[in-house]
Formats: structure tokens, sequence, C-alpha cells
């Protein structure tokens, strides 16, 4: 497995978590209470690339051995979001943690892509 670079760091959420958020943001729009808001959905923990790969070989018990080739050219290097404004008005915050997310990740790709 390959990857440019243990610099860049995300912020990873776990597609039920953001299903939920744009649901309270659904039900937010229809009783009004965010007109003329933006959202951020995210769970506040940045995560390398370095430490997602690692969790993902962990949680898939994978033996790859990662190999770091360097910087992309271009490449957004952090992105961190927000979403205090989604828990403040929507009520909304992720509950996923990472190693969770992608353990139910894992498990559903084995379950219908084996």
């Amino acid at each position: 497995m390959k990857y440019r670079s243990n610099t860049y760091i995300f912020i990873y959420l776990f597609v039920k978590d953001g299903v939920d958020g744009y649901l309270a943001l659904s039900e937010a729009v229809s009783a009004e209470k965010c007109r003329g808001q933006a959202f951020n959905l995210g769970t506040g923990q940045p995560v390398t690339v370095v430490e997602l790969v690692k969790q993902i070989i962990k949680s898939t018990n994978s033996r790859v051995a990662p190999k770091i080739l360097g910087e992309a050219k271009g490449e957004i290097k952090h992105q961190y979001l927000d979403s205090t404004l989604a828990k403040k008005i929507l009520g909304w915050s992720a509950s996923t943690p990472l190693r969770k997310g992608l353990s139910h990740t894992y498990s559903w790709y084995k379950k219908y892509l084996s």
C-alpha cells in the first residue's frame, strides 16, 4: 500500500453519522431553525493519513506494509471541520469513533462484496 505523506490531517466521518446529520438538518430546515446558516458535519477529531492507514490495517487484520512516497502537489494538507453550530442548532454530533466506523465498514464490504 502506498500513500503520499504522514503530514496530511483530515476529519473522517462514519457514513451513518453523516446521514443522521443530514436528517437533523432536514428537520431543522422544515422548522425554519437554520435559515441562512451553513453547517459542517465532522467528529472534531483530526487524524493523520498514516494513523488512518494504521487503523485500517488493524481493523482488517492485514499484513500490508505501507510505503510513504512523499508530498503530492496541490493536495490539501489539513482539513478540519467545526461542527459546533450543528450541535447547537441541530442537536447533532458524530457518535461513531473512527475505529468502530472502520470496523463496521470493513464488515459491510466483507458481507456484500466478498
